[in-house]
């Protein structure tokens, strides 16, 4: 039998507010599936040159090897990039990657609800919007669209229109 003599007490847990709790509990799952989102794009990153014959280079088992040898830098990245929500950055399409530019909340200059521009299909995208609004909601709640994180946009074309 294996006997355990240190004191693991949860005291710091249970003194924490339920809300608390939950809103540690919902960040690091938050944090989770992104490092995990990540994680896999690198691993796809990394995996492609040997599985597809047009991206087979001479040099794809040097950068391999490159990749596993700063993989703690690279762990570090990501787990950066997880926590500020940044986006990771491939150099020249390698699977070297940097830190990206945190995406700002708003990139216009307008206050919200204001219309950028004005022209004579503005009437069809008034009455679509909604309908598009109602259909990506029910998307989004079915998860059909897969996991989706904010920031993230979706580009809409139907013949010559375009919504975004």
């Amino acid at each position: 039998l294996i006997r355990r003599e240190a004191n693991l007490s949860l005291e710091f847990w249970e003194n924490l507010s339920p809300a608390t709790r939950i809103f540690l509990i919902s960040l690091g799952h938050l944090w989770g599936t992104r490092m995990i989102h990540r994680l896999t794009s690198i691993m796809l990153f990394m995996i492609t040159p040997f599985t597809e014959k047009k991206r087979h280079n001479s040099f794809s088992f040097l950068l391999l090897g490159f990749n596993i040898g700063i993989s703690p830098i690279l762990l570090g990245i990501v787990i950066l990039s997880t926590v500020i929500s940044a986006p990771l950055l491939p150099i020249f399409t390698l699977p070297i990657f940097l830190l990206g530019f945190p995406r700002p909340l708003r990139f216009w200059s307008y206050p919200v609800g204001r219309s950028s521009n004005s022209c004579d299909d503005s009437v069809y995208y008034e009455q679509l919007t909604p309908h598009v609004i109602f259909a990506l909601h029910n998307l989004l709640q079915c998860g059909s669209l897969g996991m989706t994180e904010p920031g993230e946009h979706f580009l809409l074309r139907w013949e010559d229109r375009f919504m975004w």
